[in-house]
């Protein structure tokens, strides 16, 4: 009796561990596990749909659950074209070059994101979109100084005088080609004129001095 219960044991036994080894052979796959995904989020920036500056400062984070992230792609409004980096955080000017209101200028962006893993794996993008403002920048003529008033806004300066000249000018009149003429009022110095005080080019100009 007993020399034939140990065999049965045995193969009892032995019939145990093939099972388990079937059960893991199948839980695995039968061969290794695939790779999964990276996954990224943006973390800092303006509010999703609101408007910001067009100087933004944006942050995202990322993880591998089996692996780690080596970079990130980013891109700004055409997701053809990614461009690399490896820091979390970046400062971005974007274009703002439609009139909204006033003297205020925006554009609508949309900054992508995705991260890639130790595998060249790519995560699935996040995205931000925002109106990007800016004021128009105001601009003051401070030289030369404006006209003075004791003398008419309205009178043509005429080319051609240079400084040096001497004499008063008595009798002055502006011809443009022989259909309209203007008399040039206030009297003035010849040689206070520069050159650089002229008529429109289509201009032509006649002129009796002392």
């Amino acid at each position: 009796m007993k020399l034939t219960s140990i065999p049965l044991t045995l193969l009892a036994i032995l019939s145990l561990l093939v099972l388990f080894a079937l059960f893991l052979g199948c839980e695995n796959g039968g061969g290794p596990s695939p790779n999964l995904l990276p996954h990224v989020s943006v973390t800092g920036g303006p509010p999703e749909g609101g408007v910001s500056s067009y100087h933004v400062t944006i942050s995202w984070a990322a993880w591998d659950e089996d692996g780690v992230v080596k970079y990130f792609l980013y891109a700004i409004d055409d997701t053809t074209r990614w461009t690399e980096i490896r820091a979390l955080e970046q400062t971005f000017l974007f274009t703002a070059d439609s009139l909204r209101e006033g003297e205020e200028f925006g554009r609508w962006h949309t900054f992508w994101v995705k991260a890639v893993d130790n595998d060249g794996a790519k995560s699935v993008p996040d995205y931000l979109t925002f109106d990007a403002r800016t004021v128009a920048p105001k601009t003051t003529i401070i030289s030369p100084d404006a006209i003075p008033k004791s003398r008419s806004a309205t009178t043509p300066l005429v080319p051609g005088l240079r400084s040096g000249s001497s004499g008063t000018a008595k009798t002055r009149t502006a011809r443009c080609r022989g259909r309209s003429r203007w008399p040039i009022s206030g009297g003035f110095s010849i040689s206070r004129l520069s050159s650089e005080a002229i008529l429109p080019a289509t201009m032509l100009h006649t002129w009796k001095t002392s």
